[in-house]
């Protein structure tokens, strides 16, 4: 099912996939079952907290200029690589670990990772993970 539709920042398209009839807005486990809660996630403040002191600290995380990031989408292997100055985030969006290389010049550093393996300019990357990178010297 495609629902497409409009907001302030322009035009949205949203593929939903479900089995079946979709679920009744009206019916009550609908409701109870879409409804926010407040309950913190254990990790999430202290996760947010270091990526607001990353951007505060690292020049390349503050920067708005588009034209300074760099991507490599990789849809067979469910990849994706942002390069903006020193930093280097990468996403494995897949069920299962990928290897890949960070960009050649320079040695790299982990600065905040769900997974990974750094030998090198070699990454070894646990399924559904990210890793940000930063180059200490070029």
């Amino acid at each position: 099912m495609l629902i497409t539709g409009k907001c302030h920042c322009g035009n949205i398209a949203l593929e939903l996939d479900w089995e079946g009839d979709p679920p009744d807005p009206h019916d009550e486990t609908t409701f109870n079952r879409s409804k926010l809660t407040r309950e913190e996630q254990p990790g999430v403040r202290d996760l947010y907290r270091e990526l607001l002191r990353l951007r505060r600290e690292t020049p390349s995380l503050r920067s708005l200029d588009l034209d300074a990031v760099e991507t490599q989408a990789d849809d067979e292997r469910r990849m994706l690589i942002v390069t903006r100055g020193e930093t280097c985030l990468v996403f494995n969006f897949s069920d299962r670990e990928q290897v890949i290389e960070l960009p050649s010049e320079g040695e790299w550093t982990v600065m905040i990772e769900s997974g990974v393996q750094l030998v090198g300019n070699q990454i070894a990357m646990q399924p559904e993970s990210f890793s940000l990178f930063l180059r200490l010297s070029a």
